[in-house]
């Protein structure tokens, strides 16, 4: 039985590590080289660094022809109130405007909503 794997990059491949870095690579660099590298699926990488805005990153991805597989939370999930139950809820409350963008061309992509599924 033949299996496909898709082998997908991340910003951090790119350096970018924080959303607001001047010193990294812009955000529209990253798509375009990404693109040009002949990749088909990104992760996020860290929130703010691609766009925010559902319909604007869902047009970015799409004009690419690129994916979304999965997105970077950076956050302490062993701590917080509750065993870390709210910290959790909270970052992957946050964390889900990559799958809204991926669902109007189609797609689903797992970013730690309990509602996406990779497919």
């Amino acid at each position: 039985m033949a299996q496909n794997i898709t082998i997908g990059t991340a910003p951090d491949s790119w350096g970018v590590w924080f959303a607001d870095d001047p010193k990294q690579t812009p955000w529209q660099r990253f798509l375009d080289e990404v693109a040009e590298a002949g990749y088909k699926t990104i992760e996020l990488g860290p929130y703010g660094y691609l766009p925010t805005d559902p319909s604007q990153l869902a047009d970015e991805l799409a004009a690419r022809d690129l994916n979304v597989c999965a997105g970077t939370v950076f956050t302490a999930f062993h701590r917080g109130i509750d065993g870390g139950r709210q910290c959790v809820g909270g970052s992957l409350g946050a964390s889900t405007q990559g799958g809204r963008a991926d669902r109007r061309h189609g797609r689903r992509a797992y970013r730690g909503d309990p509602g996406d599924v990779a497919r």
